[in-house]
């Protein structure tokens, strides 16, 4: 295999990869006990108080990263596909307010900085990210870093 033929299969998959449509999916707790349920006000069709619902903190999202893909080239790292996995632990979130969660996704060569959209108990996110790794042993981490009301 010639040098530069690596490099520009990395330059073709992350184009296709950062080409992919965004999915949208539920939010979950992180101990995996399912959906974050709606209020029993929202429920049974009451109405609440008008108080401000409390904007999510960054420490209340787990995000964790999914191997898709794994190719590895010797001592020239691996190219990595993968994809976020979202759960929070905090107050129900308002339906009517959407946030952006930005996050940096660190063991790649370099670190990846992407957001995703939490609107309610919906989360809209890519649904495939790419990254090159120095090693095959290298493990690929997200942590929110901010977030923003839309």
């Amino acid at each position: 295999m010639r040098p530069l033929q690596i490099p520009t299969l990395m330059l073709a998959v992350a184009f296709m990869a950062g080409c992919t449509a965004p999915s949208t999916t539920t939010i979950t707790r992180p101990d995996a006990t399912g959906p974050v349920a709606p209020s029993r006000a929202a429920a049974s069709g009451t109405s609440q108080p008008d108080t401000p619902a409390q904007a999510p903190e960054p420490t209340q999202f787990e995000l964790r990263v999914k191997t898709l893909k794994k190719q590895c080239f010797g001592s020239a790292g691996c190219n990595v596909t993968y994809s976020i996995k979202v759960g929070y632990d905090g107050p129900e979130l308002d339906p009517d307010v959407a946030y952006q969660v930005t996050y940096k996704v660190t063991g790649a060569d370099d670190p990846i900085i992407n957001t995703f959209t939490v609107q309610g108990t919906d989360v809209t996110r890519q649904e495939e990210e790419f990254a090159s790794t120095p090693s095959s042993g290298s493990t690929l981490k997200a942590k929110v870093i901010e977030i923003e009301e839309q």
